[in-house]
This record gives C-alpha cells, sequence and structure tokens, in this order.
C-alpha cells in the first residue's frame, strides 16, 4: 500500500518507473528520480565487496557465523543489504512512510529477482515504526539481538555525487532530530549488548563509546550496554 501522498512535498511525487517505484522531483535541475535497487550492479557490487574487514563489520562486531542485527535508520538500506550479504539476519526499521514505501518496493523486486538476490533479501525484514518504539518492544519481548546500528544522516558525508543526490532527497522527508539521539542510544542500549553510531568526522561524540573505528569520510562510535550497569 502506498503512503499517504498529501505527506509529499508539492513537488515531489511516487510514480512507477520502469517497474520500480521512484521518487520524482519536479523541479529544474533536480536529481534524478529516488529509489531502491538491491539488485543494480553498483548497489550490489558495495554489498559483496564489504567484507568482515571493514568498518561497518567491525564496529559491530561481526563474526564469520553471522548475527542478528537491527538497522533503527534504515534509511535506503545499503548498510543492511551488506549486512545480509555477510549472512546477517536483518531488522530494518524506518519511520519516513515514503522511504519506508521505497524499500519494501526494492525488497519485494529483489525476492522476485532469484538466486543471489533473492537469498540475501530474505534474511532482511522490514518495520514501519519509530525506533526507539521497536527497540522497546523488542527488548521487552525478550528477542536475542547481537547488535544495533544507528545511522541518524545528520548532513552529507561528502563521499560521492551520488550519495549528496540521495541526501537531497533524503533531507526533503526525513526529521533528523539531534536531540532525540541520547534517547535512542538508551532504547538500543536496553535491546542489545552492542550499539554502533555511524557519525560523521566533525559531529560531537554522545557520551563515552567504549570504541571509535575511523574511516576516511566516518566514524563508528561504540557503546556496551555492560558499562551502563553498575559493578557488583
Amino acid at each position: 500500500m502506498l503512503p499517504d501522498l498529501a505527506t509529499l512535498p508539492p513537488h515531489l511525487t511516487l510514480e512507477s518507473r520502469d517497474g520500480r517505484l521512484c521518487l520524482v522531483d519536479a523541479r529544474p535541475g533536480a536529481p534524478r528520480p529516488l529509489c531502491v535497487d538491491f539488485t543494480a550492479p553498483e548497489t550490489w557490487r558495495r554489498a559483496t565487496s564489504t567484507t568482515l574487514r571493514d568498518l561497518l563489520p567491525r564496529a559491530l562486531g561481526l563474526k564469520p557465523t553471522g548475527a542478528t542485527i537491527v538497522d533503527a535508520t534504515a534509511g535506503l538500506g545499503t548498510d543492511s543489504l551488506a549486512l545480509a550479504r555477510l549472512g546477517c539476519t536483518v531488522i530494518c526499521v524506518e519511520r519516513s512512510k515514503i522511504i519506508h514505501a521505497l524499500l519494501e518496493d526494492g525488497l519485494q523486486r529483489s525476492r522476485a529477482a532469484g538466486p543471489p538476490f533473492a537469498d540475501v533479501a530474505a534474511r532482511l525484514s522490514l518495520r514501519h515504526a519509530d525506533s526507539a518504539q521497536v527497540l522497546d518492544e523488542l527488548s521487552s519481548e525478550g528477542h536475542a539481538i547481537d547488535a544495533i546500528l544507528i545511522d541518524p544522516m545528520f548532513g552529507d558525508d561528502g563521499k560521492k555525487a551520488a550519495s549528496r543526490a540521495q541526501m537531497q532527497f533524503l533531507a526533503q522527508l526525513a526529521d533528523p532530530d539531534e536531540a532525540a539521539l541520547p534517547t535512542l542510544l538508551a532504547s538500543a542500549l536496553r535491546a542489545a549488548p552492542r550499539v554502533a553510531i555511524k557519525r560523521p568526522h566533525r559531529a560531537a561524540v554522545l557520551g563515552k563509546p567504549r570504541h571509535q573505528f575511523e574511516g576516511k569520510a566516518v566514524r563508528f562510535d561504540v557503546y556496551f550496554a555492560a558499562d551502563l550497569r553498575p559493578a557488583a
């Protein structure tokens, strides 16, 4: 079911193009339509090139046996796809109705595309909800979550033109709230033993992470639930 289009800015529309659900900006000079296509060569190549030695898997403490991960701010799902390709079971949470619709469309087409795309998509599930609410529910239900990824998407990480174009769209749909990040982190640490927050280098550090993994454009601040428990 498509989201309520009344929630979109007037210059944006959701359209079906070449069998894909796309977000289209009608303004002159706008970026090309945005869609989620996990089978696209560049997207799939990025997922298959991610190894356990890369920043994201290291920040989440991944082992070769895989893990159950919550991507609490799924966005366009590129990190989730890479984690599923590494054998993880990934619960993707996205609060924007529009972005959720694009993700759902991309997942459905991946599942229909056959191996290897369907095999990886089978390890991805999608929820449209507030992340803190989902994490509190998972915690109260006793789900065994190994780690949680939070990517608040505060600003452009400057990686390349394609990323900047995506950010232009996402900035119009998402409503990032820096003030809400401590609450989300607290919910995440109640639901899992390990939480990694993806941040631009220039972003302030929240609290006292146990580890930091530095890359060229971003860093991961890693927190452990055990650090919040009082000593026996």
